[in-house]
């Protein structure tokens, strides 16, 4: 089957379009949709859907293939009230609560993550360190793989390697992503998902591998640890804001030696 294939303006070439991503923005009427074709070229649109407008568009050209590209949303480092976003030619100002990052793989160079696109556009690339290393990068997803409410970048290789990435931030570092570890598969890995396979509230990872299917689960009692441990900081957090009302301590003792 041929792939989507479109005119290309700025460059006077007809491109294959390799992957479409489309996230919507809760609670209002406006989209993020970006596309990256074969000749490595990206771009982004900032859409309002309610009056069919493009209010923002980016594009820029990468040096090889792309794999994949994909929306994913973070909490805004600027704290409560999110991104103050203006756009030219749009007098209104719209508060976003997250920052919209975008994820582009690549089939012979390094993944970048582009931060908060409806502010800094396609200026602000942080690379993912050693996503060459394993050959082509064929898949990825997004997901909270340690529970701390912050999602990690998966990365699926033509080398037979997951890779995991998470954003750090420090006073030395700044913010960047770090490669938090990296499993080895029998074959290449070619599709993924983050899935609430066993309907039982902790989602698996499923992974297409060129030799069969693979799931990977979480540890049913290292996450009975960490949410007991959550559940005990909450209660102790609880006795401090309201020290006049009591917490039945009897119960907390039992909760947490179950």
């Amino acid at each position: 089957m041929l792939c989507p294939t479109l005119y290309n303006t700025h460059t006077s070439v007809c491109c294959s379009v390799t992957w479409l991503s489309v996230y919507n923005i809760p609670d209002t009427q406006r989209r993020v949709t970006a596309y990256g074709c074969q000749s490595g070229y990206i771009c982004v649109a900032h859409v309002d859907q309610g009056q069919r407008v493009v209010l923002q568009s980016w594009s820029l050209q990468q040096d090889g293939p792309l794999s994949k590209v994909l929306i994913f949303s973070m909490p805004s480092a600027h704290g409560q009230g999110g991104e103050e976003c203006l756009e030219e030619g749009f007098p209104e100002r719209q508060n976003f609560k997250d920052e919209y990052n975008i994820l582009v793989t690549s089939t012979i160079e390094l993944s970048v993550v582009y931060r908060n696109v409806l502010h800094n556009g396609l200026q602000d690339q942080l690379l993912l360190p050693d996503s060459d290393k394993f050959d082509s990068v064929l898949c990825a997803v997004t997901a909270d793989v340690d529970f701390d409410g912050e999602l990690e970048i998966l990365l699926g290789t033509y080398g037979q390697e997951l890779l995991c990435y998470k954003y750090v931030e420090g006073p030395d570092l700044g913010g960047q992503f770090q490669l938090l570890w990296q499993r080895s598969f029998p074959s290449p890995l070619l599709c993924m998902a983050h899935v609430d396979l066993t309907c039982d509230g902790l989602g698996e990872l499923a992974i297409i591998c060129l030799k069969g299917l693979h799931i990977l689960q979480h540890s049913l009692t290292q996450t009975a640890q960490c949410f007991l441990q959550r559940l005990q900081h909450k209660i102790n957090t609880s006795k401090r804001l309201w020290p006049s009302e009591e917490v039945d301590a009897e119960w907390a003792q039992e909760v947490a030696h179950e």
